[in-house]
Formats: C-alpha cells, structure tokens, sequence
C-alpha cells in the first residue's frame, strides 16, 4: 500500500517540476491573461457547500472551481467530459443505460449520488435517474462557472449528495452586455453548432438572453470490444458474434431521434433585491449500441432523451446590518424517454418500444437567514419544501406513462402497454400498479453555526432534517474547523454523515407493498482534513485527506437491500501556478480500499454483485468464485490530471490538458478470480459434457486475457487535448479557435464498460474513442 502511495508521489512531483520548468523558460514580458491572481481566486465567495456564502480558503468542503475561461479554452463534448478533466477523484465509466456515468472518489453506481444544481437550485431527475439534465448538452456557452464539491454535501443541499454536488453558476446580463454569436463545427462527431446570446438594459432591468442549437450525428471512426458470455467476444459491427452485435455501431454521441439539442435562457436582473431566471434544454443522446433492423431498415435503436425547463424567481432583502433573508421560488419540469426496441415492426421511438416514459414536475420553495449575532457568532437556517409529481411524458396522454421498480412497471388503467408480454406490452404479473403517476412532499430544515474562538480559529457546527411524505426523518449533521495557521497557510478538519433518498419509484413501490420499513435512505460517513497553502500570489498548494463509509443500496429484482458497506481512504494534493501570461494546475488522485463487506453474501453461493471482488462466493455450474484483490470495480485508485494555458502574444493563447489513469486494478482482479476459480475445479467430479465445457470455457479465458493484455486495456489510460485561439487580425472581437480531443493515440483512448460475472465466463468491454479536430468562431457585435 505504502509503496504504491510513494510511487504516486514521485510521479506527481515528477510532473510537477517538468510544468514548473516549462513555466520559468515559457516568456519574456508577462501579459495579462486573466483578470484575478490565484491569490484573489481564494478569497472568491463560492455558493456551494455551506448555507452561507465562504471563500474556497475558509470553507470546509473540498471544493474546485472551474472557470469560464477554462470552459472556454478546454476541448469538451459536454460539461461531463469538462468536469472530467479538471476535477480531482473524478472519474467518467459507460452505462449502458445513460452512456456516461461519474464516479467521484470510487463512488457512483447512478447518477443519484450525485447532486446537480443550477444556481443552487436542485435540479437532479427524483424519480429515477439523478443527475441528467445540463451535463450532456454539448454548449456551454451560457454557463459563467461551474462549483464542484468533491465528497458529501446533504448537510447543506439535501438527500442525494453522497458523493458530490455540481454547482453550474449561468451568466448574467450586467457582465455580459451586448450582441454575441458563435459557431462551431467538430468534424469527428460530424457536431454544428450554433449560439447568440444577448445583454441589455431594459427599464432600469438588466436582461441577458441566450439560445444555442446543436446538431450531432454523432461519430463512427470508434470501436465497442465485446467479451460475452457465452465465449465470443471481438469488435461489434463485425462478423464475430452472429447476433445484432454484428450490425452497424449507432452513432457515437449522436443525437436522441436525429434532433438538434437546443438550449435557452432568460436572466433578469430587476434590482439588487430581485431576479428571474429561466431555461430549456434538451440533451437526448444515442447509446454505445448497435443498429437493427427495424420496420424493414437497418435503424439506430437504443437511445434516451432528457429535457427540461425551469422559471425561477430570487429575492434577496437585507433587514438590518446584520441579518439577511435570501428566498426562491420555482418550478420545473422533466420529461425523461429511453428506447428498448420491443417491436421490429414500428419506429424505434414508439412508445412500445420504450424502457421509460414519464415526466417529473417540482414546486419548490427555499428560503435561507443569515444572522451576525456579535462578531464572532454568525448563525444560518433555511427551510425548505418541494412537491413533486411524476406522470406521462410531456404532450402524451397517461395511457403512455411507464416507470418502473422492483422488477415491476408502474401503468395506468387504460395503458397501451397491457398486455400479454410481447410487443412492447407487459403482462398482469410484472405490473407493481395500475395509475396515472403520483405526488409527494418533501420537508426541510437546516441550521448552520460559525462561531470563531479566536482569529485563528473558527467551527462551523451544520445540521439538516429532511422529511418525506414516504420516509422517516432524515438527518445529515456536520462539524468543521478551519484554522488560520498564517496569512498563507490553513488547516481544516470536518466529520459529517451524509444520506440518499431512495428514488421516488423505489419509494412508491415499496408503500404500496407495505414495506416501509425497507425505505431507510443510503448512509455515507466522511472524515476529511486538508492543508492549503497560498506560497505567493502565484503559486498555490493543498492536500485533502479523506476517509468513506459508505453504505450501497440494490435491488435484487423484488426487495431494496443493503448491499454492502464500502470502507475507503483518499489523498487528492493540487498545484496552481498563474501569471499574466500562463497558468498551470496538477493534481492527482491516490485511493485505496480499505475494505468492501457484502452484506447479502449467502452460504450457498447464491448471490452475486459488482461493486468488488475482494468480498465474493458465487457458485455458478462447476465454477466457484471467491474473494480477489482489493480494489473497485470501474474505478482507478491512481489518476492524475494536468493542464497550462499559455498566452504567446496579444493574438495567440495555447491550451493543453492531459489526464492520466495509471491502471484499472479491477482488470486484474477479475482475470484472476476466474483462473482461480477455473483452477479449483474438481474435474474428476465432472461428467464427460461438463469436462468438455469446462475445457472450451477455459481456453476462451486464456483467449479472452490474452488480448486485454496484448491490448493493455486495464494498464494505463492517457488523454491528451489541446487549442489554440486566435484574435482574428488582432481583433477584439472576432476569436477563432481549434481545437483537438484524443490528440495522440497513446493507450487507444479506452473508455471502460461497466463488467458483469454472473456466468462462467465474464462479461466485460471497452470503447475506443476517436479523435476529434473542431473549429469554433466567435464574434461580438
């Protein structure tokens, strides 16, 4: 362990002088490249991960800004693939269901543990999936910066945010005044884009409007590798598997039924007290699949579309010198679909053919007090409440609404889905309940204290009470403190217990089962400390320590279970370098699991899971799968990620960003516990049929290893993006921009699939994704 964490260390400083050295011999005079010193970037307030508004230096969460110039200069798909190259402890795997997933420090099974908000309001999918929405629309031209903590935040943003919270900050008019347009062209997805925004003063109102259209046909310079079960495995869209595996690939990242995604915004900043915000967007998306042939054509079939809308109204009045009360009204709206072809016969997006169709509708209300009783007392509470519905999807009838849990579909009484079970219908048993969808409240109170002992010392005591209509009382309680060794160093050290509500589709179900008692949300333990060093006005520094326990929740098809506990520790050290004329940052990830319990691990062997494999005994024919390695499955314990920005001259800005995984440990883990359990085989027990299968299975392992390890699929993983921006004529209004995605072919930019072992073969895979040059021009009228 220790060894691995030394090697992680020598390859961080390693890295960190070369940046360094490249920094001191990059130029001559320095010019101005961004506005703020790392220095001022510290004592910036962040909205995210306390009730009050705190510098990044004196709150208690990790936290990790991503600018609007790094949104800017960086080479991304999506706000995934940004959040992916800066973000410490995060990770980006592929679910078949949604394609990309985040896991953040080793957690991430869904979405749902994550939380996303936009402007602190939260806008995760309740019912079903979590974070959805605004993370895979390809524009991001409309977003000012975006907040990141890394690690548990219900104490502040409520059930959900185990793992992290996503804070996307929008622009606003009175910083963006003025005729705006862009347009953009990236050749490897075959991606045109288009966006104009627009700020003015109306009535003493400063109004910022902002639209953009995306139209991806997605690319096919990629690869799927696919190892099943059944002992094939190879490239799909080839000849190997003698199934719709051999079909042509879909599109990667092309767009939900070939429509353009499309955003809009509304900002109004009516005074210093009042603000409306609004916004639509949409960001459908095809699936890592393959095509088949549907009513009498080769057509893209699996795939799933996410939008939504919000109005928003802010209000903010300061009573006296010392108090204050910010509050929030707003509504929005979802409206989720993901295809599953079920009939060959009709479109691939006929609601026959659909996996879920359903809407979800929110009213929320939040209003949050800031008191400064004396100077060295300030106290915060906020309450909050939030009624939400899920139904059919928007402008269909409730004949075809389709949710599901437990194995079992939610349909209304007049449903075009009843039926015998072919053709898209779901037969009477697998129905959970006839209905038109549901509704429930959520009730909120959080409370945080910030008293300072001395000017050095200060402790922020947090605590929230979450109450649903279908749940007990859930508690998420905090304590911090921050000490301010110096004017440039700070220490600071918290404990906090963290949950997540259960879905609203898990929740329903199991009432009207009157299993109740099954509903108690997933619980998350943190203990966190880090150092932060402020070395001068250029030259920042921090280290965060961290250690997880933390709950998993399944469903074994019938029953909610606790699947297991997680037990984990985490370093993640960052560097910042930044003058006038370059900038650099480096961090990296250290993991190590300490120890992973399944809690449903049965005597029999009866039982399975994919969380890890260091706690396993699943008996499958004559093959017996024990306990391996100690790592997680579809996570990295070593990544590390670096980038600079480089102004030549007034005219010309040079980016680059790279991110490391040094070794997918799991792979390892996985070969290993077959060969083991291939190895303890007794076959002298086995009948002359077994023995053959058993002797064709092992020689399809040996197969099947030996080309991930010709391949190194689970050795080292490196990215490499890069643009350059130039000032048109030295223009300061037309910019124009190329930039590239996968630049260089080092480990065939390998994206992992999610692996199963519940066969006597394993199934596992991975995407090779292409490169991608684009081209974006800006202009400001």
């Amino acid at each position: 362990m220790f060894h691995a964490l030394y090697k992680a260390i020598d390859v961080f400083l390693v890295i960190f002088v070369l940046l360094v050295s490249f920094s001191v011999y990059s130029g001559d005079e320095p010019i101005d490249l961004f506005s703020l010193t790392l220095e001022e970037l510290m004592e910036l307030e962040v909205d995210t991960g306390n009730l009050v508004k705190k510098s990044i230096k004196n709150s208690p969460s990790a936290i990790t800004i991503i600018t609007q110039e790094q949104i800017s200069t960086t080479p991304a798909r999506n706000l995934i693939d940004l959040l992916e190259s800066y973000v410490p402890g995060l990770l980006v795997t592929q679910n078949g269901a949604t394609g990309s997933t985040l896991v953040i420090r080793g957690m991430g099974v869904r979405h749902f543990q994550t939380l996303l908000l936009v402007n602190g309001k939260p806008v995760n999918q309740k019912s079903f999936q979590g974070s959805m929405v605004e993370l895979r629309n390809w524009d991001m031209g409309d977003i000012q910066k975006i907040e990141v903590v890394r690690g548990p935040g219900s104490v502040t943003h409520g059930p959900g945010a185990i793992t992290g919270v996503i804070n996307i900050i929008t622009k606003q008019a009175l910083n963006h005044m003025g005729l705006k347009a862009s347009v953009g062209y990236n050749h490897g997805y075959d991606s045109k884009s288009l966006n104009v925004s627009y700020g003015t003063e109306i009535s003493n109102a400063n109004v910022f409007m902002y639209a953009s259209v995306v139209d991806t046909a997605g690319s096919d310079d990629f690869r799927i590798f696919q190892a099943k079960s059944n002992g094939l495995f190879g490239y799909k869209g080839g000849d190997v598997f003698n199934d719709l595996d051999d079909n042509p690939l879909q599109g990667y990242y092309g767009d939900y039924k070939g429509d353009p995604q499309v955003k809009l915004y509304l900002d109004i900043d009516f005074s210093e007290q009042w603000r409306f915000w609004s916004r639509y967007n949409n960001s459908g998306q095809l699936k890592t699949a393959t095509q088949r042939e549907l009513q009498g054509r080769m057509q893209d079939r699996r795939m799933f579309q996410s939008r939504y809308y919000i109005f928003t109204l802010e209000n903010s009045q300061v009573i006296t010198d010392s108090l204050e009360i910010d509050s929030l009204l707003s509504f929005d709206s979802e409206d989720y679909l993901d295809t599953a072809e079920r009939d060959t016969s009709l479109a691939p997006t006929h609601p026959l053919n659909r996996r879920y169709g359903f809407s979800e509708d929110e009213l929320y209300f939040r209003s949050t007090l800031n008191y400064q009783a004396t100077e060295f007392l300030s106290l915060a509470g906020a309450v909050e409440w939030s009624y939400d519905t899920i139904s059919a999807p928007w402008g269909e009838s409730a004949n075809s609404f389709l949710a599901r849990a437990g194995g079992q579909a939610f349909i209304s009484e007049n449903s075009i889905y009843q039926g015998d079970g072919s053709g898209g219908t779901i037969r009477p048993s697998r129905v959970a309940k006839l209905t038109n969808g549901w509704s429930t409240n959520t009730y909120s109170l959080a409370t945080e204290i910030n008293y300072q002992f001395s000017s050095d010392l200060s402790t922020i005591i947090s605590g929230r009470i979450d109450k649903n209509d279908q749940t007990d009382y859930m508690i998420s309680p905090r304590i911090a403190f921050v000490y301010q060794a110096s004017d440039r160093n700070t220490l600071k050290a918290s404990w906090q217990r963290s949950l997540r509500m259960n879905t609203m589709m898990e929740l329903y179900w199991l009432e009207i089962n009157d299993r109740m008692d099954e509903a108690d949300p997933e619980h998350s333990t943190t203990h966190e400390i880090s150092f932060h060093r402020q070395h001068s006005e250029h030259l920042y520094f921090a280290i965060t320590g961290y250690h997880n326990k933390s709950e998993i929740f399944s469903w074994n098809g019938s029953n909610l279970n606790l699947l297991g506990v997680i037990k984990a520790y985490g370093i993640e050290p960052e560097m910042s370098y930044r003058t006038d004329s370059f900038s650099f940052g480096i961090n990296h990830s250290f993991f190590e699991l300490i120890d992973w319990d399944f809690k449903l691990k049965q005597n029999d062997g009866s039982a399975t899971q994919f969380i890890s494999y260091s706690d396993m005994f699943y008996k499958r024919d004559y093959l017996t799968q024990t306990s391996t390695g100690n790592s997680l499955n579809d996570w990295a314990n070593q990544h590390t990620k670096l980038w600079f920005d480089y102004k030549i001259n007034d005219h010309w800005l040079i980016h680059v960003d790279a991110r490391i995984i040094w070794q997918y440990e799991y792979g390892n883990d996985l070969y290993a516990m077959y060969e083991n359990a291939y190895a303890e085989v007794d076959t002298n027990a086995l009948s002359a049929s077994e023995l053959m299968e058993y002797n064709d299975n092992k020689a399809l392992l040996a197969a099947v290893k030996q080309t991930v390890q010709d391949k190194d699929i689970y050795g080292k993983d490196i990215r490499l993006n890069a643009s350059l921006t130039w000032q048109v004529f030295g223009s300061e209004s037309t910019q124009l921009t190329l930039y590239g995605q996968n630049l260089v072919d080092f480990t065939a930019n390998k994206r992992q699939k999610r692996n199963f072992t519940a066969n006597v073969l394993p199934v596992s895979g991975w995407i090779e994704e292409p490169r991608a040059i684009g081209l974006k021009l800006k202009h400001e009228f």
